[in-house]
């Protein structure tokens, strides 16, 4: 007697850890979207990005042309318990000063405002 008329195939299950990562990357993307214009409207030909990369970790990125060039700016936020700092495209690790910090907590709070009721509620 012949239990199956098809030849199976088995296609290895996704593991539980890739669709999370990727349940994540599309979360992010979303979150990105929504939050493109937290720091206000973008020129043509602007890029901006402002997320959390991490529990510890911020990244704002943003691109733009002047002329035929190519130009743009990461900064990363870095968040210790007794302070936040910051690098500029890669450079040195520098403190924030008080109205940077005012603004970066201010920044923080209003994406998480945006996302949370935009994306999550």
């Amino acid at each position: 007697m012949k239990l199956f008329s098809k030849k199976h195939t088995t296609q290895p299950q996704e593991s539980v850890e890739s669709r999370l990562r990727s349940k994540i990357l599309d979360y992010t993307k979303q979150e990105r979207e929504l939050t493109r214009q937290l720091f206000g409207e973008l020129g043509v030909g602007r890029r901006r990005d402002f997320f959390c990369q991490d529990e510890g970790t911020w990244v704002w990125y943003e691109e733009w042309r002047e002329g035929s060039h190519r130009r743009y700016m990461t900064t990363k936020y870095f968040i210790a318990d007794d302070q936040i700092s910051k690098t500029l495209n890669g450079g040195d690790k520098q403190p924030l000063e008080a109205e940077e910090m005012k603004n970066f907590v201010q920044a923080v709070i209003k994406y998480n405002s945006i996302v949370q009721s935009q994306l999550y509620s």
